[in-house]
């Protein structure tokens, strides 16, 4: 589970902040309405040593934003085109746009919007190039969102398995190695006058593999950032995959639980839980990590279990008594 860039949520620039159209005609997601960082680690991007447990929840919550990224980027520039063209209505009294077919694009587009600026929803449907009506196409997106000048609220569900299907088209820079199953469903509340943001992410069958340069496998079942108004917060995460620039993993795939918490400053504690399972070839079957951290995400103490400490002498270390609480 490697990425060399960390990628933001959501890369909109293009659709213009919060709508679909040129003028704020509907309600759409932002980037920060979706972006998880377990603590304030963005701001002190620097050479310094954090803990295994952060390392892996950063990543991989960057990681899920890139391929999230990879779509969304693709489609926030196919609807800011399609104010262009004339619109009809469906039965439902959804404003109706398509299919439509970008030049040189391999694919058609469909787009089902209802609602205004402050309350909208969306659907996105994607076909070949010849598609002639919705009976042709597959959902790719589909979503609702509230606005007031206080909060942004809303969710949306994302069909990696129809990405795979037009790979070709939708894949984009290093995800075109990547192949993907399954659906992603995102819900998200954000207050806009505090730190209070909550995102809860879950997964149907969702698996991320690539085989050049290496074998790379990526599961998960489940994430929940929840940040209260201060800026303290906790983050879970369940996810399978190959750990193998970890001492204690190969390459097989293992299942691993994080849970992390942080206070107002960004101090916190991390927990983590990696299993052997059927498939894993871990150094010495199932482990357990924890970890503190200071307001930047530096390491401040960790420990593994015992039989990991026995085998890895210059693994533990830190002092718990400096940790944050």
């Amino acid at each position: 589970m490697t990425r060399d860039i960390l990628v933001p949520v959501f890369m909109l620039a293009a659709v213009g902040p919060g709508c679909f159209l040129t003028a704020p005609e509907y309600a759409f997601i932002e980037g920060d309405d979706v972006m998880m960082e377990p603590v304030r680690g963005a701001e002190f991007r620097a050479a310094t040593e954090y803990g295994d447990i952060y390392a892996i929840s950063m990543q991989s919550a960057h990681e899920v934003s890139g391929w999230i990224a990879v779509v969304l980027e693709l489609t926030g520039e196919t609807i800011d085109l399609i104010d262009r063209f004339p619109s009809d209505t469906d039965d439902e009294g959804r404003r109706v746009y398509g299919p439509y077919q970008p030049r040189k694009s391999a694919v058609s587009w469909l787009f089902r919007l209802d609602g205004d600026a402050a309350d909208a929803r969306f659907e996105v449907w994607v076909g070949d190039a010849d598609a002639d009506s919705v009976e042709d196409m597959r959902r790719l997106l589909r979503g609702h969102v509230e606005v007031t000048e206080a909060r942004r609220r809303g969710s949306f569900d994302l069909d990696f398995d129809v990405l795979e299907a037009h790979g070709e088209a939708l894949k984009i820079g290093p995800d075109r190695d990547r192949h993907y199953t399954g659906t992603v469903a995102l819900t998200f509340d954000r207050d806009l006058g505090s730190e209070m943001k909550k995102i809860d992410i879950d997964y149907d069958d969702f698996t991320v593999t690539q085989d050049v340069p290496i074998h790379e496998y990526f599961a998960a079942t489940r994430y929940q950032f929840h940040r209260a108004s201060d800026g303290s917060g906790e983050f879970h995460v369940d996810i399978a995959s190959t750990f193998q620039t970890m001492l204690w993993s190969g390459p097989e795939v293992e299942s691993m639980t994080i849970d992390m918490q942080w206070d107002q400053s960004g101090a916190g504690t991390a927990h983590g839980e990696l299993l052997d399972g059927a498939t894993g070839d871990l150094l010495l079957g199932d482990l357990t990590l924890d970890e503190c951290f200071d307001e930047q995400g530096a390491l401040v103490w960790r420990e593994i279990s015992e039989a990991y400490a026995e085998a890895l002498p210059t693994y533990d270390r830190g002092d718990r008594g400096r940790c944050a609480g």
